[in-house]
């Protein structure tokens, strides 16, 4: 078996050390695994620190029994070994969204009349989309809005667009931004529907003017967070993936 210690610290590693992208609500994380398990996707579990794995799958996630059903591998001196060690780190890629999560407690079971895995649900997952400029577009029932400052001390309330893990759009329906691209609007305030009000920069990356019909004119502007700290970049995440949950559960 090839020697997979040092890529399995190192997923350890980016594991622990990367809060802002670690869910931790259980209908988060339970929504996730449902994902997973809907449409199975190779996953490959570390074990003894990383020096063994097994290539599994999510079969079932039992959300009121608190259980996880992974399917066994094809190994038996691996998966008795994974019995012993009594913790798996799970790695996968699903819809190119990257999820770690690490279990304990894992034992032999049977589902459906075949040998499984079961373990209680993990108390976190890592859920990191790597595609900085991914956005989500806001509902229009529940607005999103950010109070950006213009010249001088006049402050304007914009709606937002659309919003990603690293920046937002927003809609200058007057057209009053005239400055220049890359200026930073500093002591912004985002406003998230349940998540309240988030202070922070913006650095301007795009303006795009928009003609619309009976020839009033509006101007897009594309915007980056600017050294945004963990709680913030943390809630922000946490609000997108509400938002793809409610857009998803609309289609199925």
């Amino acid at each position: 078996m090839p020697d997979y210690s040092s890529a399995g610290k190192t997923e350890l590693s980016d594991f622990e050390n990367q809060e802002q992208f670690l869910l931790h609500a259980k209908g988060e994380i339970v929504h996730v695994l449902n994902d997973l398990a809907k449409k199975p996707d190779i996953m490959t579990g570390y074990f003894d620190n990383g020096r063994q794995y097994i290539l599994t799958v999510v079969l079932k996630v039992l959300a009121d029994r608190n259980l996880l059903v992974l399917d066994c591998g094809p190994d038996d001196q691996a998966n008795e070994a994974l019995i012993r060690a009594g913790r798996l780190l799970c790695i996968t890629k699903h819809n190119r969204i990257h999820i770690k999560f690490a279990l304990s407690g894992i034992k032999r079971a049977r589902y459906q009349g075949q040998p499984v895995f079961a373990a209680p649900l993990p108390e976190t997952v890592f859920r990191l989309q790597r595609r900085e400029y991914f956005r989500v577009k806001t509902p229009l029932l529940t607005p999103v809005t950010c109070e950006v400052p213009w010249a001088g001390n006049a402050r304007a309330e914009l709606p937002v667009l659309d919003i990603g893990h690293g920046g937002l759009a927003l809609l200058d329906r007057e057209r009053a931004y005239s400055g220049e691209l890359f200026v930073v609007l500093e002591d912004c305030g985002l406003y998230l529907p349940d998540f309240g009000e988030l202070r922070l920069d913006l650095e301007v990356r795009n303006i795009v003017p928009q003609q619309h019909k009976g020839g009033k004119g509006t101007q897009r502007l594309g915007c980056a967070f600017r050294q945004l700290p963990m709680n913030k970049s943390a809630a922000i995440q946490r609000y997108i993936h509400q938002l793809q949950i409610a857009q998803k559960s609309r289609t199925d």
